[in-house]
């Protein structure tokens, strides 16, 4: 067994989602969730993280990944520019994985439906000769976990990113 040395005490971060500190509201509903995941053996539900900054926002979507025991994939909305480039992050994306969006109020509308469908539909769509979608890619069956900073508006219900479907 190796030993954890830790130089501060700052760098010491909740590995568990019963050593979070605080915010005893989300931690419920995680636990909550995680338990029903493990009973059912499904994956974790798609969820939209929003506040302020420092209230570990990342470190809860972290947790999520390692109490149901699969990998996170993180990707700042910045990255994802043009639907070429979020089918790309959503294929990376194995069975149960967490996939972390951070700023998803950043994406653009074009990319927000390519994300929208591809979740509500479980794939992904290559666009054919005349914009004719020819093509489709079954994605894996991950959690999409994104963060929207405090004082930023998910949008009108209209908006194609929220509510989140499945």
């Amino acid at each position: 067994m190796t030993e954890i040395t830790y130089q501060e005490v700052n760098d010491a971060q909740p590995q568990i989602i019963d050593h979070i500190i605080g915010q005893e509201n989300v931690v419920a509903r995680v636990k909550v969730a995680l338990e029903s995941c493990w009973n059912d053996g499904v994956r974790f539900p798609h969820c939209l993280l929003t506040g302020p900054a420092g209230l570990g926002k990342t470190q809860i979507s972290q947790i999520i990944a390692a109490e149901m025991g699969v990998e996170i994939r993180e990707q700042l909305a910045q990255n994802l520019a043009c639907p070429a480039a979020l089918r790309g992050f959503l294929l990376e994306g194995q069975e149960k994985d967490v996939l972390l969006i951070d700023e998803i109020h950043e994406l653009s509308r074009t990319v927000q439906t390519t994300l929208y469908r591809a979740l509500e539909n479980g794939k992904i769509f290559l666009e054919g000769a005349k914009n004719k979608y020819s093509h489709t890619i079954q994605l894996a069956n991950f959690s999409l976990c994104c963060r929207v900073p405090a004082g930023t508006a998910a949008g009108p219900p209209g908006n194609p990113y929220c509510p989140w479907p499945g």
